[in-house]
């Protein structure tokens, strides 16, 4: 009787050990949303436990807006900026490159801005940035050939690449910018609203004021810039 009280002892915490290894990554990053959410002041709720967000003790309260000159395009002479500055991202000839090339002709002419390619704001690479009635707009391309069983890995990487801009961006005491993240698809079998619902579904309100979605279809993108 001893044996079975002793084993049966070792039940939940063998149980609690093996999930606490098996899911070790995926906890790791949670833990690391959770940190950069609450060092942002988002706050993060789960049921009936709510921790409050943290307002860094050195955060001002009013900083200077983006102006043109501090964004530097790749190839310009002088110091590069500490917020932009040039990426070393190489490109190759690839129908990707065509990809994105043409998204950037298509929103150069919609908002009647040049686009400012290949940088990096806060440390992070971004495509491009386009001035936008004197505000930054950041935009981030993604190609993919089909939505179709890579949902959860398209929503995973958007996630990610947000709250991370956000937070370098928030940093550097970023005010007046958007970022639109850009989705193209050589084809597409579900609601493009669903499909943004659910890619902004787990952002914070403050996170969502700062995003928006486009997604695109290759075929028509690329016949227009031919």
């Amino acid at each position: 009787m001893n044996w079975l009280e002793f084993i049966s002892s070792l039940f939940w915490p063998a149980i609690v050990i093996y999930c606490l290894w098996r899911f070790s990554r995926q906890l790791a990053v949670l833990g690391d949303s959770v940190a950069k959410r609450l060092d942002q002041g988002s706050g993060v709720k789960l049921g009936p436990f709510e921790l409050p967000g943290l307002e860094p003790a050195d955060r001002v309260e009013e900083a200077p807006d983006i102006v043109p000159d501090e964004i530097h395009q790749e190839g310009n002479e002088g110091d590069a900026s500490d917020e932009v500055e040039p990426s070393d991202v190489s490109y190759e000839n690839s129908y990707s490159a065509l990809i994105e090339e043409s998204v950037f002709l298509t929103l150069q002419g919609k908002y009647s801005a040049v686009a400012t390619r290949q940088v990096r704001a806060g440390g992070l690479p971004v495509d491009g940035i386009l001035l936008v009635n004197g505000n930054p707009l950041l935009v981030e391309v993604s190609y993919y050939r089909e939505l179709k069983g890579r949902r959860l890995y398209i929503i995973t990487v958007f996630n990610n690449y947000i709250v991370n801009l956000i937070y370098k961006l928030q940093s550097l005491h970023w005010k007046n910018y958007k970022i639109l993240y850009v989705l193209v698809f050589d084809k597409i079998s579900v609601d493009e609203s669903i499909f943004k619902s659910q890619l902004l579904e787990n952002l914070s309100t403050e996170e969502r004021s700062r995003v928006d979605i486009e997604v695109f279809l290759s075929e028509n993108l690329v016949s227009r810039s031919i």
